[in-house]
């Protein structure tokens, strides 16, 4: 039997809610353009087009010449395929938390984009190469070979990116899910089973109140009904009980200090947790555990 009182920190209760979703693969596709064996299969895909267009591609009666078409097409991937490949890494980038079907258009668009270039080159290129040769094709036939070499690049380097993000997520997904089983197993997973969710399950400190134990986490605070010695027993090694009405959380424990003969404990938020002499010697080795010391004496 639980009830939750809100008291700030929802932010982080739903970030700590969202961040237990697997994330798209879509969001980290621009990572894997950046890998070297990416940008291989990139520029292995650039060069056979490159290949394709010098043996069987259209203009061997205007280039008739092997070599200087090998070096015609050979030169315009040089130089259209940096551009691409940037272009391609920058709008999966930019696009990556947007849905697939913006992606898909996105990247019709800037291979659209990106062979227009390409056709300029192209013909600029033909004109230094041959200029007393025959007159080139209009510019619109040299951007529609160009646009559909573009458009088929920008698709499969997609395609191929976002599908190793998605198997470079599959481990990690893996993990968290049995990671969570391991931790809903335990009896400290059985506690926490008992907190509202939007209160989160990051638990700073527990401070009896009658018969019920209010839990305070990073994200609120919530009254549980049950007795602060069997919270102790589920949690665990998590922290350890400081006195008679309270128990701390191991990783939220800020500073240990004197204040009037007293020891206090202070945690995430700053609260202040008295403690009793008979627990004084387990948080005195705490705080020599986590390097903070007990001074003598500070002052209010």
């Amino acid at each position: 039997m639980a009830f939750a009182t809100r008291s700030g920190g929802a932010s982080t209760a739903a970030a700590s809610s969202s961040s237990s979703h697997p994330r798209s693969g879509l969001e980290f596709a621009y990572r894997e353009l950046c890998q070297p064996r990416l940008l291989l299969v990139s520029f292995a895909i650039s060069c056979v087009f490159v290949l394709f267009f010098t043996v069987a591609g259209p203009g061997s009666d205007l280039l008739a010449d092997p070599l200087q078409r090998t070096a015609y097409f050979g030169l315009i991937g040089a130089l259209a395929w940096p551009l691409g490949h940037c272009t391609a890494m920058a709008l999966l980038y930019c696009l990556r938390r947007c849905r697939t079907v913006y992606v898909v258009l996105a990247s019709l668009a800037a291979g659209l984009y990106v062979a227009a270039n390409i056709a300029t080159v192209a013909y600029a290129l033909y004109e230094l190469m041959r200029p007393h040769g025959p007159p080139p094709p209009g510019w619109p036939l040299f951007y529609l070979r160009a646009a559909v070499a573009s458009v088929v690049h920008f698709g499969l380097i997609h395609y191929l990116a976002v599908q190793l993000a998605n198997l470079r997520a599959l481990p990690e997904g893996r993990s968290e899910t049995a990671r969570s089983s391991v931790i809903e197993s335990t009896p400290s997973g059985r506690f926490l089973d008992r907190l509202p969710v939007e209160v989160g399950r990051d638990v700073v400190y527990l401070k009896v109140n009658g018969h019920y134990i209010n839990v305070i986490t990073t994200a609120g605070s919530a009254a549980v009904l049950m007795r602060l010695a069997d919270a102790v027993a589920e949690l665990g090694d998590l922290g350890l009980q400081v006195h008679r009405s309270f128990w701390v959380a191991n990783r939220h424990v800020t500073e240990v200090f004197r204040r009037e003969g007293r020891t206090v404990v202070q945690v995430t938020g700053g609260a202040e947790v008295p403690v009793s002499r008979t627990f004084l010697a387990a948080v005195r080795k705490l705080a020599d555990d986590k390097g903070r010391g007990v001074p003598r004496q500070r002052s209010a």
